[in-house]
């Protein structure tokens, strides 16, 4: 389903890897399903973010191939049930409601971007639930308990770490900044000028300009004339693809300034490439979120090239740390409730248990194992494909540092340029 389906809901029910896919008005039947652990994935399929949900898709379907080698979950089969967030926070909230209250599943995975994330946080807050957020979002600390929400992904101020961190040592220190008003990217943008201050030498001082504007806009010739006018040495745009190709694109030709050119999270890419001028981007560095645990990172990579064709999306080790976490954590709550299904607020409860010293260490491709440790009463450490996922008491991850791939464009083309970190 892609941008042309319409204004029509996408809810897909997954047990094991049986297909039982149909809109949400229809529904399964109700044998397929009604044995399942329901868990949903809230992402976007149509709209801006639309090219997200089936790589989104395929990462979750990785999850449950390792849940069924296990037996399942409990016992059962895991059924994943899919919702369009249509890239719209209001229609993302309508969706949540619809999976706890209609599906019932028992948490929440994504959503992924952070405007759909506040949207979707009073409701998850309101039944008591549970959502675990694979995507870029707010630093936070979230109370594992009734109606809690744990950040998985990156912090988008490291994001903004990173890409102050990398401009600053490129040598550059007049740099103006464009973002959009999205959450995320807001977010982004604002703290790359801390960032790059907390960098400067007296006999250096940076000066750092911060521009916002609409994702939507008809014309960015007006924005280009003003970002040439600062004559800045370096530019990072935090933006949509479509938005920053047509920025570039009103870029004024023959400008008298000639930036190197910076961009943000999965912003550097083939799309963005074909639709600017050729040369234009020669040299261009982005930054895309990765994982300390390279190896795993690579495996997981493989893997997913191997089955689907193609490369995962930088964000992919997140979501699918976030369904494993999820499901360990089911089995968990499963096994202390007597076999009964768990809660939303019971299995929460658990997420610091299974990703925790003491306890075997499990990595992603032996979740199978991992689940039967579990069932067996025995103590696990999760520890991700996006790197350790250790829960502190304050219920937030014991992250105090980012991990991202540099991107650069070498004779036209994007090519891996390194790894770089960010302390925050």
């Amino acid at each position: 389903m892609g941008a042309g389906d319409g204004g029509m809901s996408r809810f897909l029910r997954r047990p094991r890897m049986a297909v039982c896919a149909a809109l949400a008005l229809t529904g399964c039947a109700p044998s397929a399903t009604q044995d399942c652990i329901k868990v949903g994935v809230l992402t976007a399929f149509t709209g801006a973010q639309g090219a997200n949900g089936f790589n989104v898709e395929r990462v979750v379907q990785l999850v449950q191939q390792r849940v069924e080698q296990a037996g399942g979950v409990m016992g059962r089969p895991l059924c994943v049930v899919y919702a369009d967030t249509h890239s719209d926070p209001r229609r993302a909230r309508a969706a949540a409601e619809r999976l706890l209250d209609d599906e019932q599943v028992i948490a929440l995975v994504g959503p992924d971007d952070l405007d759909a994330v506040r949207a979707v946080q009073p409701a998850v807050e309101e039944r008591s639930a549970l959502a675990l957020l694979p995507g870029i979002s707010a630093r936070q600390k979230l109370t594992l308990s009734a109606g809690t929400a744990l950040q998985v992904g990156p912090a988008a101020e490291s994001l903004g770490c990173a890409a102050g961190e990398r401009i600053y040592d490129s040598g550059y220190r007049k740099v103006v900044v464009v973002h959009s008003g999205d959450a995320t990217s807001e977010l982004v943008g604002v703290s790359v000028a801390p960032s790059v201050e907390r960098y400067m030498r007296a006999t250096s001082p940076a000066v750092v300009h911060t521009l916002r504007t609409a994702e939507d806009a008809s014309s960015y010739a007006e924005l280009a004339r003003d970002v040439e006018l600062l004559r800045p040495d370096a530019v990072l745009l935090v933006l949509s693809t479509r938005a920053a190709s047509r920025f570039l694109q009103d870029w004024p030709a023959g400008a008298e300034v000639n930036p190197s050119w910076f961009f943000g999270p999965g912003l550097l890419n083939d799309v963005l490439l074909t639709n600017v001028t050729a040369g234009l981007l020669e040299g261009a560095n982005g930054l895309s979120p990765s994982s300390e645990n390279q190896h795993d990172l690579a495996e997981l990579r493989l893997e997913y090239e191997r089955q689907f064709g193609g490369a995962p999306f930088p964000v992919s080790a997140y979501f699918y740390d976030a369904a494993a976490l999820l499901v360990l954590a089911v089995e968990e709550a499963g096994r202390l409730q007597g076999g009964k299904v768990p809660s939303g607020a019971q299995v929460a409860i658990q997420l610091r248990r299974v990703s925790t010293s003491p306890g075997k260490r499990i990595i992603w491709n032996a979740l199978a194992e991992g689940l039967g440790l579990v069932r067996a009463g025995q103590d696990v450490d999760y520890h991700g494909v996006s790197g350790a996922l250790t829960i502190n008491p304050a219920g937030e991850l014991d992250r105090s540092s980012a991990v991202f791939t540099v991107e650069r464009v070498t004779d036209g083309a994007v090519t891996f340029a390194s790894f770089d970190a960010c302390s925050f």
